[in-house]
């Protein structure tokens, strides 16, 4: 199950600049006011009906028009809020900061992806840098299944802003849909490590477990005891990426046959857990850490995860980001080793991408 669209909803809420009109009369502002105070306590139509005070008074005023079209995108109605942003985006220079996002996401609530991307793009034409709108940029070309440019997009996105748990999933899901199993695998680890038990973080964390099995067939039939599985022989989406997807799900297939049959077999989830990411980090890092065509897993990913490794703390790393699983053990695990846990979370809270990590950026949009 992709999260793109809840992100996009989750991100499109919070747009909203706060207001900052000193040229406005006291009554208008004060409007606005109680109109922003409405919505944010989820009376929309209420709010709707004040901001719409202010604009018969007042028909040129943006932020009036702008707090309309999000309070009636925050109640669902996408084409009205479409044709309200329309108008605010009409003269991009003056357009409030969140217009842009609002816009293409109302287009991408409808399932209009390419319109959403073109919104997006238009933008960053007037807002270069604005991470918002580059994040959603990259979520629109991921929806439509452009999984290269999207990859490139997110790239980019966390260069800009690598400790952002967001970011790091949407950028997993475009990698699994890709056929990059292990840096999906990756990427939804680091996203795990910079948040708590939110809905997402646990949706993530079931899925890295079902990763592990989800390439394997089942015996050819019951009663054939020597078979325990074989790896699927799934071809990855063709992209750029394709021979080291390949190998990535021929490796994850492997540890998940390890799982079922042999050393692993009567051992617990949890600690399975801490042997399956830190081999497919190996893995992952065998495949793309000397890579000529990007400076980005190095920096970004696999330097982190070596620091923990070389720190003594991909253990607890493996057993706290189990916590978003409801995993008994790995709870049973971190309440007897405290220590341990907090020398992790100190070491990763601590940690930074190399600054110059960044300034080799290849600008890739």
């Amino acid at each position: 199950m992709r999260l793109v669209p809840m992100l996009l909803i989750a991100v499109a809420v919070t747009a909203s600049p706060s207001l900052a009109a000193p040229s406005a009369p006291p009554d208008t502002g004060e409007l606005l006011l109680a109109g922003v105070q409405l919505h944010e306590a989820g009376e929309y139509d209420e709010a709707i009906r004040i901001f719409q005070r202010v604009l018969d008074a007042d028909p040129s005023n943006a932020d009036a028009r702008y707090e309309m079209a999000y309070s009636t995108f925050a109640k669902g109605d996408h084409l009205a809020a479409i044709e309200m942003l329309d108008k605010v985006v009409s003269i991009p220079e003056t357009a409030p900061q969140g217009a842009w996002v609002l816009l293409g996401s109302s287009h991408a609530m409808l399932g209009h992806w390419a319109l959403a991307e073109s919104v997006f793009r238009r933008g960053l034409a007037v807002r270069p840098q604005d991470p918002t709108l580059r994040f959603h940029l990259a979520l629109s070309l991921s929806a439509q299944g452009r999984s290269e440019p999207a990859i490139d997009a997110f790239e980019n996105c966390l260069r800009d802003s690598p400790y952002r748990a967001e970011i790091w999933r949407a950028f997993g899901d475009t990698l699994y849909d890709s056929g990059a199993r292990g840096r999906a695998f990756a990427a939804y680890a680091r996203s795990l490590t910079l948040e708590g038990d939110t809905p997402p973080s646990q949706q993530i964390a079931k899925r890295m477990w079902a990763m592990l099995f989800e390439n394997l067939e089942a015996p050819a039939s019951a009663g054939d005891a020597g078979s325990v599985g074989v790896i699927r022989a799934r071809v990855p989406t063709e992209t750029a990426r394709s021979s080291p997807s390949a190998a990535e799900v021929a490796g994850m297939s492997m540890i998940g046959i390890l799982r079922q049959s042999g050393p692993w077999k009567d051992k617990s989830e949890a600690t399975f857990f801490v042997y399956a990411l830190d081999t497919i980090l190996k893995l992952v890092s065998s495949l793309h850490a000397r890579e000529s065509d990007t400076a980005f897993w190095r920096p970004f990913v696999l330097a982190y995860f070596d620091s923990m490794r070389a720190g003594g703390h991909l253990e607890a790393l493996a057993y706290d980001i189990r916590r978003a699983a409801g995993d008994p053990e790995g709870l049973l695990w971190r309440e007897r080793n405290a220590a341990k846990l907090a020398a992790y979370r100190r070491s990763s809270e601590s940690w930074a991408v190399d600054p110059g990590a960044s300034a080799r950026r290849e600008g890739r949009h």
